[in-house]
């Protein structure tokens, strides 16, 4: 039997100009990303949540540090009880400006693949949706 996660309005980094639905795998992926940008305590249902990705510029960006984000970031994720598993990759360009994360997990339904980079200010989301 088929896993249902449901459906939500689209809505990566802002809501989908003609209010398209999300439905199956891609609803989660896009809870998921939701959860790795939401600063951690901002969620007030769950002030647990949120791995606040953007802080991960605000510190020296070192080998030691750098290899310790994707585990960070699974472990993010993996607090979701819709997601079975969890890895990826952090590397670093530009001097340490930008950190390219690439994650992928998966679920009863299926992977997902979430590709973002992180600057001082900003989070661009890479994956297609």
């Amino acid at each position: 039997m088929a896993v249902d996660y449901g459906r939500d309005l689209r809505c990566w980094d802002d809501l989908d100009d003609n209010a398209a639905e999300a439905e199956g795998v891609d609803v989660v992926a896009q809870d998921a990303y939701h959860e790795l940008i939401s600063p951690r305590g901002s969620i007030l249902e769950d002030p647990d949540a949120g791995a606040g990705v953007l802080s991960f510029l605000q510190q020296k960006v070192s080998p030691g540090f750098l290899s310790s984000i994707p585990g960070r970031l699974a472990n993010a994720l993996q607090r979701d009880p819709r997601i079975d598993d969890a890895n990826g990759t952090a590397t670093s360009t530009d001097g340490g400006q930008t950190i390219r994360c690439s994650l992928r997990a998966s679920t009863g339904q299926g992977p997902f693949d979430l590709v973002f980079d992180l600057t001082e200010t900003t989070v661009t989301r890479i994956t297609e949706d």
